[in-house]
């Protein structure tokens, strides 16, 4: 947490990890803090993230660290899992490829439910 904004920066922990620390933290403060950002485990991997973890953080913008060009991540599956949790989520990528630019597209769509941001030459700014 920095001023008024809070983070969750998961480096490659399992879901079940995060949601353990996540609970602790609420039970601790009696009441879960306002998440910005969630950084998806694992570059965006499916085993990495669940549809309980995004429903219990309920981050406004999911941030994705990955070119996609070692495993394919992210994976769709765990980015449709976002838009789904997530009403009105924000989808950070570091890179605009052919892994984001579909969500880009879709986002663009009227009614769609969700944003994207893409990075450029000089990254992105969160």
């Amino acid at each position: 947490e920095q001023g008024r904004k809070a983070a969750v920066l998961t480096g490659d922990a399992f879901p079940s990890l995060v949601l353990a620390g996540w609970k602790r933290l609420v039970a601790s403060r009696g009441s879960a803090p306002r998440l910005d950002l969630l950084k998806l485990s694992h570059h965006g991997s499916s085993t990495s993230s669940s549809p309980e973890l995004l429903r219990t953080l309920k981050p406004r913008r999911v941030l994705v660290s990955s070119d996609g060009s070692a495993y394919g991540h992210p994976h769709a599956q765990t980015l449709a899992w976002a838009v789904r949790e997530l009403n009105g989520v924000e989808l950070l990528f570091n890179y605009d490829n052919e892994y984001s630019r579909p969500w880009a597209q879709t986002a663009a769509r009227p009614r769609s439910g969700f944003k994207v941001r893409l990075g450029g030459p000089d990254g992105i700014a969160v």
